[in-house]
């Protein structure tokens, strides 16, 4: 464990089962499907458990739950990763996760925390910052599981990401957070192989399971609402 990560402050009682996981390397030409766009198809190891999920007539690999996955939140997640694609032809995807340490009935806590970091993150490195979080409870008190989306070329590594969310929670008695192990992913606008790879991890947020515990009106996800560049940039 790097001093880093004794720094962090650790909650238990829930596991990405998939936090593990290295970039892989298997490739195989596309099979034919109506409607889908000409390239290649990229799978994960055989003994991932995966279902198709098609966006904008490409299919990708998601992780398979007994629950299934939820379209709208793996819709918003593909929907701002192609977004800041038009703008950065690299992007640095950082998976963190989230506890509250008091029974909320809503996201007040959560959001705020996103907008102090977010707003950061812009000012720090002068790029727009996508986000997905999304809020899951069993027992106890509600978990998030969170992604932040950045300019690849500014920032290409997890760490100063980290080091300010130990910032803005360092005297916070209300929030802790956890690093999940290979928390980030650097990929790239005309590599379809890294893109898949931080796809399939990312749908671990769009599970349907231990979603739905929560009041009727709170939201159990979120993500920034960014737009589409009018000419990509670099």
């Amino acid at each position: 464990m790097t001093q880093d990560e004794t720094q962090m402050k650790v909650f238990s009682g829930f596991t990405d089962n998939d936090s593990n996981l290295q970039p892989f390397s298997y490739a195989y030409p596309q099979q034919s499907a109506p409607n889908m766009s000409a390239g290649y198809l990229y799978y994960l190891p055989p003994n991932k458990r995966t279902e198709p999920f098609i966006f904008n007539e490409q299919i990708w690999q998601v992780m398979r739950f007994n629950e299934g996955v939820s379209n709208k939140i793996m819709r918003k997640i593909m929907e701002q990763l192609n977004a800041l694609f038009s703008h950065y032809s690299r992007l640095l995807i950082v998976r963190i996760d989230f506890r509250s340490y008091l029974s909320t009935p809503n996201n007040k806590a959560m959001s705020s925390l996103i907008a102090k970091l977010t707003s950061r993150l812009k000012r720090r490195y002068r790029c727009n910052v996508g986000f997905v979080w999304v809020r899951e409870q069993t027992e106890g008190n509600p978990h998030y599981h969170a992604a932040l989306i950045l300019n690849g070329h500014k920032v290409n590594h997890s760490a100063r990401v980290v080091r300010l969310v130990e910032e803005l929670l360092e005297h916070d008695t209300t929030m802790g957070f956890y690093l999940p192990k290979n928390c980030y992913y650097l990929i790239h606008r005309n590599c379809t192989e890294s893109q898949q790879a931080a796809i399939y991890r990312l749908s671990y947020l769009a599970k349907n399971a231990t979603k739905g515990s929560r009041p009727k009106h709170t939201k159990d996800y979120s993500t920034s609402r960014l737009a589409h560049a009018k000419v990509k940039l670099n």
